[in-house]
């Protein structure tokens, strides 16, 4: 990569371990993104209500806006339809 940094996420279950390299897409988003990204990875779904109970300041439109971006960059797979939809991380 360059030089460049190429921040990682490490994920360990019962029997394998796995690296995950953000690379370019890691710039792309702003702080709260970023922690919607990791509350994803430490539970393996979310759901918009989840992302404004970690953000009670921010309207629903922007917590649909940042779903939407982590969705479009390919990093999240939606699932469901409407409120039951959920986020699965998509690697």
């Amino acid at each position: 990569i360059s030089g460049a940094y190429c921040p990682q996420i490490f994920k360990k279950s019962a029997n394998s371990f796995r690296v995950i390299l953000l690379g370019k897409f890691f710039k792309e988003l702003n702080s709260r993104q970023i922690d919607i990204w990791h509350m994803v990875q430490d539970r393996g779904k979310i759901m918009a209500k989840d992302c404004r109970e970690m953000f009670p300041e921010i309207s629903r439109a922007t917590v649909n806006n940042d779903l939407k971006k982590l969705t479009d960059m390919g990093l999240l797979n939606p699932q469901g339809l409407l409120y039951n939809t959920f986020y699965l991380p998509k690697y």
